[in-house]
This record gives C-alpha cells, sequence and structure tokens, in this order.
C-alpha cells in the first residue's frame, strides 16, 4: 500500500519517513535507510525522518555516526524531549558524558520530573562511582520506570555496592526469566552470586557466556573461581 502511495507522491517527505518505518517492522533495514534519506532530501526539517535514521545509523553506524542525525533534528524541534533524551543517552554511551549532563538538564528545563532524565543522570552517577547520589536521583524516578529492564538492572548493581547482594539477586534473577540472552544481566547476576560464596549458582548462571567462543575474561575469571571453591 505504501509504495503505491509513494510511487504516487514521490515528492512527499512524511509518505517517505512513513515508507521508512514499514520496512524497519519488515526486516529491512537498509530499504527504510535509504527511504529516510530520500525523506530527507525532500524535507531536510522531517524530524521524524530525522531521528529515524538516527536510529537506523546508531544501530548499523555506531554510536557516534548517529549523533549528528539526533542533533539535526533538534535543530528543527529543540523542544522535544523525547529526542533530547534519545541523544543524551547517546552521548553518555559515546562517552560523553559531560554533553549527557547538559542535555539531561535541558529536558528538566522544560519538565521538571521527567523521570528518564533523572534515569539517565542517575546511571552517570553510578557511571562515576557516585552511588549515593545515584541512589538518590534514582529515588526521585520512584517507580515510574520500574518495568525497563535497564533501570532494574541499575538498582541491582546499586544494591551489590550497598552490600545488598540478596536483593540484588532476588531483583536479577526474576529478570532473567523474561531476558534469558540479556549477558550483561547474565554478568551481573553471576558476579552477585560470586559475592555471596554461591558456587554452584555462579557456574549456573555464567556457564551460558563461558561456554560461548567469545566468553570475556571477566566471566570466565569467576566461573573458573567458583568452580576451584567446590575443588573441582
Amino acid at each position: 500500500e505504501y509504495q503505491t502511495l509513494v510511487a504516487a507522491t514521490p515528492k512527499d517527505s512524511l509518505a517517505w519517513s512513513d515508507f521508512a518505518r514499514l520496512r524497519v517492522y519488515a526486516g529491512d533495514l537498509s530499504g527504510a535507510i535509504q527511504a529516510c534519506r530520500t525523506a530527507v532530501e525532500l524535507n531536510p526539517r522531517n524530524h521524524d525522518a530525522l531521528t529515524l535514521m538516527a536510529e537506523l545509523v546508531r544501530g548499523q553506524f555506531g554510536l557516534v555516526a548517529s549523533i549528528p542525525w539526533y542533533e539535526r533534528a533538534l535543530e528543527v524541534e529543540p523542544g522535544n524531549t523525547v529526542t533530547m533524551l534519545e541523544l543524551a543517552a547517546t552521548y553518555g554511551d559515546a562517552g560523553r558524558a559531560r554533553d549527557m549532563l547538559s542535555m539531561t538538564r535541558r529536558v528538566l528545563a522544560i519538565d521538571e520530573k521527567n523521570a528518564k532524565a533523572f534515569y539517565l543522570q542517575a546511571v552517570l552517577a553510578a557511571r562515576a562511582g557516585k552511588y549515593d547520589l545515584s541512589r538518590s536521583l534514582l529515588n526521585r524516578v520512584g517507580d515510574r520506570l520500574d518495568t525497563l529492564a535497564a533501570v532494574i538492572l541499575l538498582k541491582a548493581v546499586l544494591e551489590i555496592k550497598a552490600g545488598n547482594e540478596e536483593l540484588a539477586i532476588a531483583q536479577l534473577r526474576e529478570l532473567l526469566l523474561s531476558q534469558p540472552d540479556n549477558l550483561k544481566l547474565r554478568r551481573l547476576l553471576g558476579a552477585a552470586l560470586s559475592r555471596t560464596g554461591d558456587a554452584h549458582g555462579t557456574i549456573d548462571v555464567l556457564k551460558p557466556i563461558a561456554d560461548r567462543a567469545d566468553a570475556d575474561s571477566y566471566t570466565l575469571t569467576l566461573i573458573g573461581r567458583a568452580f576451584e571453591k567446590l575443588d573441582d
């Protein structure tokens, strides 16, 4: 249907950006990128096309490559907090902590109770080793993001740093039931179990990672110590 639409209205930028999203749903990422490029060429101020292009570029070519697209989108809609938060998270993952903090502050200047902005600031504080500050910022989020895996992971990290490994383990085990292929989650749960001296639990959780050809040294060290504890 949309192929017919863009064929009938080849100069309609919005039709091309809608078609790009359909390509994403169909799993055709290269087709989606090409449709986005067409949409932007037709209208350089198509915010939807710019943000979708940023998402696609981030997945295909990496964090740094996506940043200019997010920044172009914000030039079109400078007060769009959704785009601002996506850019803030991308800044953070790309190691640009100051830019991440600045962007979250811009969001809070618009929406002083924005949960995701406080969450991103909590992540930033935790990365800097400021765990008390991270916990304080996360408290401002309340329970508004409790269903997000990333938030559960951060809460678990803070519990571990506070010496509450058992509470962290309970949170992580529950999350692992719905995300068994989440390697970051498995590593964190394995580390928490290791800290409590649960060698069998550590092995059970980490074995799917340790058996991989690309297993990381941290996981192999943890599971090795667990086997050693069992005299194996």
